[in-house]
């Protein structure tokens, strides 16, 4: 895998950390819920990239990372309707960047 590839990956997995907490902040339930799912995900993720991952996978877990990460505001405005106006730009600004910019 390239340190590009990686640097992606880890970049991604850093915002979704950052989901994690923010998720569970919410007291959503339902969010929690998915906090604990990624949460689990991102631990998995860990594990295979320190077993090594060819470049291949490496792509592959980028475009799983990017497209888990811009459907996001999907599952904030299912979840939490009433609120999504104000939570997406909200986890955006902590992220220090959109959604779509992944």
């Amino acid at each position: 895998m390239t340190e590009k590839t990686l640097s992606k990956i880890n970049t991604m997995m850093a915002a979704c950390e950052q989901l994690i907490v923010l998720f569970k902040e919410t007291e959503n339930k339902q969010l929690i819920a998915y906090a604990n799912s990624y949460d689990e995900s991102v631990t998995q993720l860990k594990q295979m990239l320190a077993d090594g991952v060819d470049s291949k996978l490496g792509r592959e877990i980028v475009k799983g990372l990017r497209q888990g990460l811009r459907e996001i505001p999907e599952l904030i405005a299912r979840e939490m309707r009433e609120q999504s106006g104000r939570l997406i730009p909200e986890f955006e600004n902590k992220l220090g960047c959109k959604f779509s910019d992944f």
